[in-house]
């Protein structure tokens, strides 16, 4: 068990350090474009070349970054309420599969997109950066989600294991 431990802190420094070094490039660089637009007159080229990448990046490491934290409002509402007992367990289960399912669907078409674009060459108008690196944000967040819900689901069914063999002894 120590090796996923290492594996899942490892994830979470990434998914971190994706999400504050892509925001604060975004940040500067969105910022440096309204400074030359209106203060000095002129247009940076390639800023929405670079603002279209890391914006992608972020936005979907941060959403799987968010779920990995438990952070999400929806469900953490609805199971507060409810208290301790099987039907919370339930829940928690459920809240997994919907996230495993989300992942799924991020994996599935988030890959097919990401191969659409390598078919068709597509690129960005200034840099010609490829877009099928700018979409391949899409799976690999849904690959760290449905780590994150494996995971979760394993200590949710261990911990309901250990309680069941306490609660007959």
């Amino acid at each position: 068990m120590q090796l996923f431990e290492k594996i899942d802190r490892a994830s979470g420094i990434l998914q971190k350090s994706i999400v504050f070094i892509g925001g604060t490039i975004t940040i500067l660089i969105i910022g440096a474009q309204v400074i030359f637009r209106y203060f000095l007159e002129l247009s940076i080229g390639w800023y929405s070349d670079l603002v279209n990448i890391f914006y992608m990046w972020t936005l979907f490491i941060a959403f799987s970054y968010t779920q990995r934290l438990d952070r999400h409002v929806s469900f953490k509402a609805l199971i507060n309420k409810l208290g301790e007992g099987i039907l919370k367990k339930r829940l928690e289960i459920f809240k997994v599969f919907c996230w495993v399912a989300l992942s799924v669907f991020f994996i599935f078409y988030g890959g097919k997109q990401v191969l659409l674009d390598m078919s068709s060459h597509r690129v960005t108008s200034y840099y010609e950066f490829p877009y099928f690196l700018i979409n391949a944000a899409i799976p690999v967040s849904g690959l760290f989600i449905f780590y994150t819900s494996v995971l979760r689901l394993f200590k949710i069914c261990s911990k309901s294991a250990i309680a069941l063999v306490e609660g007959k002894s």
